[in-house]
Formats: C-alpha cells, sequence, structure tokens
C-alpha cells in the first residue's frame, strides 16, 4: 500500500497553505488534534512504464468532485492513497468515476515523483482542503516500507531504519464495491468532466 501525493498538492500548515514538495522537516501541519511536526518528507520518483504495468498511476480528483468535501482544486494522489469520508477512509481508487476522478493513463515526461509525510503517528491533515491519511509506515519480514523512498538513506541517517507505526483506527475502504450508499452518492459516474490530463504537470 502506498500511500503518497502529488507535488503540488496544498497542505495546511501554521504558516498557511504549502506544496508538499517544498515542505521540510520540522514544518507544523494542522491535523484535527492540533498542529503535527514533520518528521520526514518521503520520495518516490517511478517510471512511466512500471507506473502503468503496476496499476500505479496518479489518480486525479476534480476540484468540487467530493461535494462540499472538495477538494479546493484538483489533487493528484497515488491510488491507495486515503481521504476521510463520513468517518471512513476511502482510497482513491474506490472513488474512481471516469470522469471528475479517474486515473491517468499518460504522462507528460518519462516519471514521476510521489511525496510522503510522516510525523511521529500516522494523522490525518488538510490537502487541498480535504481530510487525507498521512504515511504509515508498516514491516514486511526484515523490511520496512520507507526502503522504497529514494531518499530513504536521509532517513536512515536521521533516525535508523524505524519502526512501523500504528494505524489509524477508522475503516478503510481499498475497493469501489464496499462504498456504502452514502459516500457512492458524492461520486455519481454521470458528473462531466472538464479536466485536460496534459494541463497537469507531473515531475
Amino acid at each position: 500500500m502506498t500511500t503518497c501525493l502529488g507535488p503540488d498538492v496544498l497542505i495546511s500548515t501554521t504558516q498557511g497553505l504549502c506544496r508538499v514538495d517544498q515542505l521540510v522537516i520540522g514544518d507544523q501541519i494542522l491535523s484535527p488534534d492540533g498542529p503535527q511536526r514533520i518528521k520526514f518528507i518521503g520520495r518516490s520518483t517511478r517510471f512511466f512504464p512500471d507506473l502503468l504495468a503496476t496499476g500505479r498511476m496518479p489518480v486525479v480528483i476534480e476540484l468540487g468532485a467530493l461535494g462540499e468535501l472538495g477538494p479546493s482544486k484538483d489533487l493528484i494522489c497515488s491510488p491507495s492513497h486515503a481521504f476521510l469520508i463520513d468517518g471512513v477512509l476511502v482510497e482513491a481508487q474506490a472513488l474512481i468515476n471516469g470522469s471528475s476522478i479517474h486515473q491517468l493513463d499518460s504522462l507528460n515526461s518519462f516519471q514521476y515523483t510521489y511525496y510522503s509525510i510522516e510525523l511521529e503517528d500516522q494523522s490525518l491533515v488538510w490537502a487541498n482542503g480535504v481530510l487525507t491519511e498521512t504515511y504509515y509506515a508498516n514491516t514486511r519480514g526484515k523490511h520496512v516500507s520507507r526502503e522504497a523512498w529514494d531518499n530513504y538513506a536521509d532517513y536512515v541517517a536521521l533516525y535508523g531504519v524505524g519502526n512501523a507505526m500504528q494505524e489509524l483506527p477508522h475503516p478503510r475502504i481499498p475497493f469501489q464495491r464496499q462504498l456504502p450508499a452514502e459516500i457512492r452518492a458524492l461520486v455519481p459516474s454521470a458528473v462531466p468532466s472538464t479536466a485536460d490530463d496534459s494541463a497537469y504537470t507531473l515531475v
């Protein structure tokens, strides 16, 4: 499970809105529990053929696609990145309706960079006005999920390999078939798309 955001997503901080790719360790970002200090920003650059083959191409949630929840501007994230809706963490891939929420099938460059915000504990923060999860580190055998980051060596230099984290207590929905009617009503497939995928700057 890769929970990441695109580079130009705006995060609410104590100093105002800040792009994910401009956040640094020590910045204070806003959460429902108050300001939280950023421990690390993970960076993962992947090439187009690999993203396409593994189904990890970015998902675009257009402005207002979630009704009153937002987002306040188009939001790009990894398919398994989740947002808090009606007390449930719903992954972006479960919200795809083929129009106002859709997965890209091409890029305007050969690679794409995802960013992960790690706090001391997994938490909720506002991304383009929508409550979303921060990074959750897990382990498989001797491996930690952070190893997938391009800058993992920088993390190790600061903190060692790090530990697994406790996941948020909210139920999680990874598949569209699991969506309750209330959430499904937020993203009807009839919503027309105004997106021009070529307009997205994909780092």
